[in-house]
């Protein structure tokens, strides 16, 4: 468990909903993050589609400034072709040094399509994780799909 504790840089946490082939991304609010020595940070995320060529297609928040649970409540419209149907969102959050003019990558997470049979789990468990069935039968795969492009 100390191992997993040591790659746990802060949470972000986010609201993703499909909608006619667009992804609305609502960026809400971080937690516990630390900027260089163990310090508050002033902070952004940015988010895009990955792997892609466009950086047009990159968007990022407003820098909230000298805060370790930064509250951003931005909105931002992602539109999701069919070939980009396979690609993941992929979110950084940065610490910006007004000093150098530079900015530190805090952490990263990102999210690919959903799609495919889940195991039901039990109320404590499923509340926090998922199960991806490993071998689904040829009835599966022609039914019950969640998509982010359909």
């Amino acid at each position: 468990m100390s191992f997993v504790c040591s790659l746990l840089i802060g949470q972000l946490k986010l609201s993703i909903v499909p909608k006619d082939g667009v992804l609305i991304v609502n960026v809400l609010e971080a937690k516990a993050l630390t900027g260089k020595e163990h310090t508050t940070c002033d902070s952004y995320v940015k988010m895009g589609m990955v792997p892609g060529d466009d950086p047009g297609g990159r968007q990022k928040t407003k820098m909230v400034r000298d805060c370790r649970c930064p509250i951003f409540l931005e909105t931002f419209y992602f539109v999701v072709t069919q070939e980009e149907c396979h690609q993941r969102l992929l979110f950084t959050i940065w610490d910006s040094d007004q000093v150098s003019r530079r900015s530190q990558l805090l952490g990263c997470l990102s999210f690919g399509e959903v799609r495919g049979w889940y195991y039901l789990l039990g109320e404590k468990l499923g509340r926090t994780k998922h199960l991806v069935v490993a071998c689904p039968t040829k009835h599966q795969l022609t039914s019950g799909r969640i998509c982010l492009c359909e």
